[in-house]
């Protein structure tokens, strides 16, 4: 029973392994962490927050409206982290039907800017850390 549960333990030390040193590396991007957002549009401006977070030695981006915003079905695709730049697509639901903001930027600091282009035009973004 001991001979076959070292190669086991092995194995959970050695995938663990990978697992730390893949996180590792993806935090080690700035835009890693959640930001304040606002997008300045012809429409005014809106809010959110946005999350850039790191699995396992990729990373994932999630968004939380404002306030009493409505909650929109959305998927998010192509998301490219390259030291303190991002990039990536997020398809929106909304009552006219889908539409498709590509994000791009960089963080200096605790200070994020950037574009969301779109078929209505390319708007400004700037956002700061969340406390």
């Amino acid at each position: 029973m001991a001979i076959g549960f070292r190669p086991f333990l092995g194995a959970v030390t050695l995938a663990a392994a990978a697992v730390v040193s893949g996180s590792a590396v993806a935090q080690a991007s700035p835009a890693v962490g959640s930001w304040d957002l606002t997008m300045t549009t012809p429409i005014g401006e809106r809010k959110s927050t946005m999350t850039i977070a790191p699995t396992g030695g990729t990373y994932t981006v999630s968004f939380r409206n404002a306030p009493g915003a409505d909650p929109l079905e959305e998927t998010i695709s192509d998301i490219r982290i390259e030291g303190n730049s991002f990039a990536f697509k997020r398809s929106v639901g909304i009552e006219q039907g889908q539409i498709e903001l590509n994000y791009s930027g960089t963080v200096d600091g605790n200070a994020l800017t950037g574009k969301v282009a779109s078929q209505f035009g390319e708007f400004d973004l700037k956002g700061s850390r969340a406390g």
